[in-house]
Formats: C-alpha cells, sequence, structure tokens
C-alpha cells in the first residue's frame, strides 16, 4: 500500500514537473481535494507531493491541499475537476464512468483474480486505451490506477485525475 502511495505522489510531481516546464512569472496555486483525513496516507503523500511540485518547479507552482472532504464529497470533487474549480483529486473509476461508461470496469467487485491480474489490467493496453478515450471525451487524465485492498480481495480502484 506505501508503494502504491508514494507511486501515486510521485506521479502526480511528475505530472507538475512537466507543467513546470512552461515559463511562469508569478507562481500558480492548484487545488488538490481528497476526502481523506489528516491522519491518512493519502493526505500525507499529498502534502509531500505539493512540497516537492513548489521545489521541482522552482515555486513557480504551488499546491493548496484540501483534505477531509473539506470542499465536498468524492462526487462533488469529481464534479469539481470536471468544472475546473480544483485541480487535482483522487478519484475512483466509478466517478469517471458516468462521463466515459468504459471506466467502470475497474470498480466492478471481484473483477480482478489476484494483485497480479490487476496489475497486468492496470499496465496493459487495455486500460491504457480506456484510459485514452476517457482523455479524449473529457480533457482530464487519469493518470494513475492503483487498487485499495479490503482485506484480501482486491474490490476497488483509485485514479489521481489531474486535468490536462
Amino acid at each position: 500500500m506505501k508503494r502504491i502511495l508514494r507511486s501515486l505522489a510521485t506521479l502526480v510531481v511528475g505530472i507538475a514537473a512537466s507543467i513546470g516546464a512552461a515559463t511562469a512569472v508569478v507562481a500558480e496555486t492548484l487545488r488538490f481535494a481528497h476526502v481523506y483525513e489528516v491522519s491518512e496516507p493519502f493526505h500525507k503523500w499529498a502534502l509531500w507531493a505539493a512540497d516537492e511540485i513548489k521545489k521541482r518547479t522552482n515555486g513557480r507552482y504551488e499546491i493548496q491541499v484540501f483534505p477531509a472532504s473539506s470542499l465536498g464529497k468524492e462526487q462533488d470533487l469529481y464534479a469539481g475537476l470536471m468544472l475546473g474549480t480544483i485541480d487535482l483529486t483522487y478519484t475512483g473509476s466509478f466517478y469517471a464512468s458516468r462521463d466515459y461508461g468504459p471506466m467502470a470496469i475497474s470498480s466492478a467487485p471481484f473483477m480482478f483474480r489476484d494483485f497480479q491480474h490487476w496489475t497486468t489490467y492496470r499496465d496493459g493496453r487495455f486500460f491504457r486505451e480506456i484510459s485514452d478515450n476517457f482523455t479524449q471525451k473529457r480533457a482530464t487524465r487519469c493518470s494513475r490506477c492503483s487498487i485499495t485492498a479490503n482485506g484480501k480481495s482486491r474490490r476497488t480502484n483509485r485514479c489521481a485525475c489531474p486535468p490536462t
């Protein structure tokens, strides 16, 4: 789980660093909202990513992190991402499937036999095709797919979806 969270945070930093390649005179502030409590690893890695983005872009980008549903529940955050009122969030493929149905494949209960089956899906052509089509339809990129484990069954996934 820690490796997945670190991967998510590193990916957010990588995206921001690529954004930082564009020249900017004034620091741009991006809003990263999520539903996790401040004690949760998702929040701690979001703070880490915010610090790294500021460092790696030499202060051109600053991330404000809004934890614990302070800007709304997950459904509201997904809507905010689509409206442009927030810039980054952790959201599930279930919400993305409302705009692009095939994203729901990742949310189907017990869809994957085991962790290896899920990683094959996540890293494979099929998920990449679904993600690319979602990007074309919504102008929002699903940058990383990770899994949340419920005991031994891996039931759902999460996508960190920054706007493209």
